[in-house]
Formats: C-alpha cells, sequence, structure tokens
C-alpha cells in the first residue's frame, strides 16, 4: 500500500503492519512526521522499518543518514524503529544508533569474519533477539553452520538469505540445524513478529511451534520495555562517564 501527501511523500506498507521508509529518498522533517502522525492515528502499521536501497554503504559518512530519521521519529512517535544497515567500521556507531532510538537492527556485511567482533558487539547493547544479521547461503554448509552456532551463541538470530540455490534437503538440514540453535542458545523469538522477517515461512514454523501469543498488547508491552532499558544503559554509561570524570 502507498501513501501520499502533499509534498508527494510515498510510504510503503508491509502486510498493513509495517511502514518501510527509504532514507534515500525522503526527508527526515516536520512534513514526515506529519504523514507518520496520520498513518499511526489510523493504526495502519506498528513498526517503522528504516533501510536505505540507493547506496548501502559501510562508510560512516553514509550511514550517519540513518540519524535524523531516528532522532526526530523517536522525538514525536512512540513506535518501535527497525533498522537495517551494513556493519558500521566502528562499534561507535552502533553505541549513536542505539542511544537515538533504534529498537532492532538488521545487519549484513560481505566479509564476516573481518566484522565479526563489531557484529557481537552489537549484542551487548540490544536485547537478546533483537540483533538479526544476514547470512548468505551460498557456499557449503559446513561454515554456514558455524556461522549459526557463533551468532546464537551471542544471542544474534541469523537470517538466512538467497535460498534459491540449495537443494531442498540441504536446506531443511540448515533450517533444522538454525532452530535448534535458537532453542539451545534460548533466542527470544518474541521479538521477531515486529520484524518483516515473519514473512520467512521456517521462522514463521519455530515461531508457531515454541511462539508466545502476538497481539497488540504484547507489543506495546514490548515497544515499553525496550525503551526502558535503553534509558537506564545510557543512564549507565553518563553515570560513567561522570565518575570518572570524562
Amino acid at each position: 500500500m502507498h501513501y501520499n501527501n502533499k509534498q508527494s511523500y510515498t510510504l510503503r506498507t508491509e502486510d498493513l503492519r509495517g511502514l518501510l521508509i527509504d532514507i534515500s529518498r525522503f526527508n527526515a522533517d516536520k512534513n514526515l512526521i506529519i504523514l507518520l502522525k496520520d498513518l499511526l492515528y489510523e493504526k495502519e502499521f506498528d513498526y517503522i522499518y528504516l533501510y536505505d536501497t540507493i547506496n548501502e554503504s559501510y562508510e560512516i559518512t553514509h550511514l550517519e543518514k540513518l540519524f535524523p530519521y531516528l532522532s526526530l521519529i523517536k522525538e514525536h512517535l512512540n513506535v518501535f524503529i527497525y533498522c537495517r544497515f551494513h556493519v558500521p567500521p566502528e562499534t561507535s556507531f552502533l553505541d549513536k544508533t542505539y542511544q537515538l532510538g533504534a529498537d532492532a537492527i538488521n545487519l549484513w556485511c560481505n566479509t564476516y569474519k573481518k566484522n565479526l567482533s563489531i557484529i557481537k558487539y552489537a549484542s551487548s547493547l540490544w536485547s537478546n533477539g533483537t540483533v538479526l544479521f544476514d547470512i548468505d547461503l551460498n557456499g557449503d554448509i559446513g561454515p554456514i553452520k558455524e556461522k549459526i552456532d557463533q551468532l546464537t551463541s551471542t544471542k544474534i538470530l541469523p537470517i538466512l538469505k538467497n535460498k534459491n540455490g540449495l537443494s531442498p534437503d540441504i536446506l531443511q538440514e540448515t533450517y533444522t540445524h538454525l532452530s535448534n540453535a535458537i532453542l539451545q542458545n534460548n533466542i527470544n523469538l518474541s521479538w521477531i513478529l515486529q520484524f518483516p522477517i515473519t514473512k520467512d515461512p521456517f521462522i514463521l514454523d519455530i515461531i508457531k511451534e515454541h511462539f508466545l501469543n502476538n497481539n497488540y498488547i504484547s507489543r506495546k508491552i514490548a515497544l515499553s520495555y525496550s525503551n526502558l532499558r535503553r534509558k537506564l544503559m545510557v543512564k549507565k554509561v553518563s553515570e560513567s562517564f561522570d565518575s570518572a570524570s570524562l
């Protein structure tokens, strides 16, 4: 579904639950907030998904385009914000992204081992199950399983991409391994129903078998928890700097 206002914004919803905003196409200004408030009033969506289709670059100067959107949306709206971006070269970008209000993130990169420490650092900021990472299924199943184990051990939820080239047997084996890793590491699946990832039938099967009830109240509780957790973490860091006279 598309929405248009006098400024010719076009925002796309997914299953009438999420509002997808391509930050390369829109300005983070009051006109965007007016449109979002109108949509929220109509209860057309439960989360905002910020992403960039034009230039998914890893450079900080490009990634920082996300910041004004986070600041503006969190200042005016009480809504769950989900962001997808390349693994940044510095952990400070993750610190600020969390501080400004991202409730969940989906990371991706083409150099997994090089970026593993930064990927794991994200799990120290966001709560269990709110950091997702794309795993490309091109290649041998052994390294794929190893990535799944490494990520789930730090409460990061792997998202399997490019599944079309795999045989049904290999695909099923991979998802069975993912399902077992999620359960063994107690990954909190209650968050992922907020995200577009729930279109994945394999993930949906895991949810149906092991998941709690999803309704409007539970989503509101999840958002309240995320906001409270962020305030406490930011306060803790601030107090640490004060005690160190920094």
